[in-house]
């Protein structure tokens, strides 16, 4: 929920010890407090963090809960930072 230095932490350490892996898939309320996750995120969307495995993720199962603004501002049907993709709100229809 929003805190991304510790999901890509964890991912580095995970892909060490047992990958290497092609991605990570994340579903789910992926930004939930919106300001704090700008905030966690800021240093992979200016190129400062590395993100260390190319991460897909998926808007939740509705439409209550929009893309927020500062990564709605930066998709243009492609990567949002290096290796950060949205995949798009489909879902399982």
């Amino acid at each position: 929920e929003g805190n991304f230095d510790q999901l890509f932490a964890r991912v580095a350490k995970v892909n060490s010890s047992h990958g290497p892996f092609s991605c990570v898939l994340c579903v789910g309320d992926f930004f939930g407090d919106v300001a704090s996750a700008e905030a966690s995120l800021a240093p992979y969307l200016n190129g400062e963090g590395t993100i260390p495995v190319t991460t897909y993720f998926m808007a939740g199962p509705d439409d209550s809960k929009p893309l927020p603004n500062f990564i709605e501002s930066r998709y243009e049907g492609k990567e949002i930072a290096a290796g950060f993709h949205f995949l798009g709100s489909a879902g399982i229809q």
